[in-house]
């Protein structure tokens, strides 16, 4: 097996004590944010002033909110069925994804309803 070269999400247990934890995986499902938006110095078509403004104030922005992070808890960009989203999460970065996992854990592929469920959110229409 290839060593995890990403992270991925798992919600594990019932609200209100559901904890969202990120593991060492190749699901890759979650990005840390401090990893996430990279700017290059060098300009180009695909990468000009403009997208590195922008970059550089999203990157403040992450910054901030991992500023007021509640404890125990890092700023994690997951990847839902129907986008992408910010998210507090457990840093499990130095396990892997379980070979078992618990009967209650929902993850990437546990399926729309139940991510969406699990999220407690109802996308954009």
């Amino acid at each position: 097996m290839a060593l995890p070269n990403g992270y991925a999400w798992m919600f594990i247990g019932e609200p209100p004590t559901r904890l969202l934890r990120c593991y060492a995986s190749n699901r890759r499902s979650q990005f840390v944010t401090s990893d996430f938006l990279l700017r290059t110095s060098d300009r180009s078509a695909f990468h000009d002033d403009l997208l590195a403004r922008l970059t550089d104030r999203v990157n403040e922005l992450f910054a901030e909110a991992e500023k007021n992070a509640p404890p125990a808890r890092e700023l994690a960009v997951i990847r839902v069925p129907d986008g992408f989203m910010l998210a507090w999460t457990e840093n499990y970065h130095h396990e892997d994804w379980p070979d078992e996992l618990p009967e209650n854990a929902v993850h990437i592929d546990s399926g729309v309803h139940r991510v969406r469920k699990a999220l407690q959110y109802v996308p954009n229409v």
